[in-house]
Order: C-alpha cells, then structure tokens, then sequence
C-alpha cells in the first residue's frame, strides 16, 4: 500500500477537523471526504471505494458497530482504524479482533505510528474476519453492547444495579453511580441479561440482587446501593412478597 485514500466518519465537527489536520502531515494519504453519519459514510463509501475509514463509534441514530456491518452486507472491505474515547473493554476488543485504533483526542505522535503500521502491513485486511472476533469478543466476555441516543454503551452486567422502564427506553444505574438512557425497551434489556443475579420486580424494574440491601415490607420499598449512597424504589405488596421468596432460593 503506497498511497490512501481515506474518509472520517465521526459527528463531531470539531474532531474531523482535528483529524483532517493531522493527516496533513502525511502525503500518501488523501481524506477524500467526511461525513457525520451513519448512512451518509455508507453512501460515500459505495461511491469511492475508499482504501482507508477513520471510524468514530458514538454516533447518533446509528453507530460505528453499525456502519461494519453494513459495509460488510454491501461486500466493501476498507481498513478500518477506530476513533474513540471508549473505556477498557472496547480497547481489549479491538486488539482481540485486530482493529487499529486511535484514542480521543488524537495526537500526531500515536498517529504517525498508526499510519506507519498500516504502510508496513502487507496482509490483506478482512473487515468480515475482524467483525466476527470483535463480535466474538463481546459474546465470550458477556458483556453488554447497548445503543444510547449519542452511542453505545459497553458493560459488564455487574456494573448494572438498576433498569427502570421509561416507554421505548430504559434509564440504566451503575454503580460507579452514573446513569445512562438506552435505546431498548426494558423487555428487551431483560432477555440480554443473564438470569443469575438480575431480577424483574414488575413492569417497570429490573434490579442487579447483587446491590440490593433492604426489603421494607411495610414501607412497600426497597433499597439498592448504587456507588456512596442509596436508590428506593416503592413495589406493590405481591412484588415484595415475589422478591422475598426469590431472595430464598437466591
């Protein structure tokens, strides 16, 4: 590979920006275009039949994740470098799955020896391949991939304390005590979750047993732990009398 063609996928103005200036110091690369979604990257993608996607994943509507396989349904193989600001488990997946990466905010520095790498690779890149490990990766890890309203969200389900329905969304608690909103009905959140430790305590909860310290039958309540402090939820009488015999056989 002696010359690229490339395209930065990534919502953010700023930061294609950014990008599209660092990649000035290299003459064998040409950022031919960019574009803020999902479905704009893939139509620019048919089009040009880039050699090289710079690949942010916290898009809105649909995300990077998304984008692989849609550009794997249409049988297009550019080499893909993620952009991101993720957390642990993403960068593990990437290695696993032999994805380059680039963390947020990018420097010229790490990005001279991500371009050096991609130069001196001569094996043929294979966005199937790589997608099925990085897939692979989420699934023997049990971790969780969810869709928020900016991005996606990776856990591991004992990071999850609570799930409260809001219509076609669900409000998430963790228990470093953050919150985010996911786009999955809470129906759909509890057919991801494994049966152990996860409890459904009726329409519009499900709790982690694991951060569950008080049952107040009287008050109609319980108390979970989320980080230094405590979250109550009201139940009905029949909920109470549910989670008491499942604390039981828990």
């Amino acid at each position: 590979m002696d010359y690229v063609k490339a395209i930065i996928v990534d919502d953010e103005r700023r930061s294609r920006e950014l990008l599209i200036n660092l990649l000035d110091n290299f003459d064998n690369i040409n950022v031919f275009a960019t574009a803020e979604s999902v479905d704009h990257a893939l139509e620019l993608i048919r089009l040009n039949q880039p050699d090289l996607v710079f690949l942010d994943i916290e898009m809105p509507n649909k995300n990077g994740f998304e984008l692989i396989e849609l550009l794997i349904q249409n049988k297009l193989n550019p080499v893909v470098i993620f952009t991101t600001a993720y957390d642990k488990y993403a960068i593990k997946a990437f290695k696993y799955a032999a994805f380059d990466y680039l963390l947020k905010p990018i420097k010229l520095d790490v990005l001279r020896l991500t371009i050096d790498r991609l130069f001196k690779n001569n094996s043929e890149f294979d966005l199937t391949q790589n997608s099925n490990k990085l897939n692979q990766f989420f699934q023997e890890k049990n971790l969780l991939k969810l869709d928020l309203r900016t991005g996606t969200l990776i856990i591991e389900p004992k990071e999850l304390v609570l799930c409260n329905a809001d219509g076609n969304y669900t409000h998430l608690y963790l228990a470093d005590g953050k919150q985010e909103t996911v786009t999955f009905n809470i129906g759909e959140i509890s057919k991801m979750l494994p049966d152990q430790n996860f409890y459904r305590t009726g329409r519009s909860h499900i709790i982690n047993l694991l951060y569950l310290k008080k049952i107040d039958s009287k008050g109609k309540s319980i108390e979970l732990k989320l980080n230094d402090r405590y979250k109550k939820i009201k139940l009905s009488k029949e909920n109470i009398i549910r989670l008491r015999e499942k604390m039981q056989v828990y």
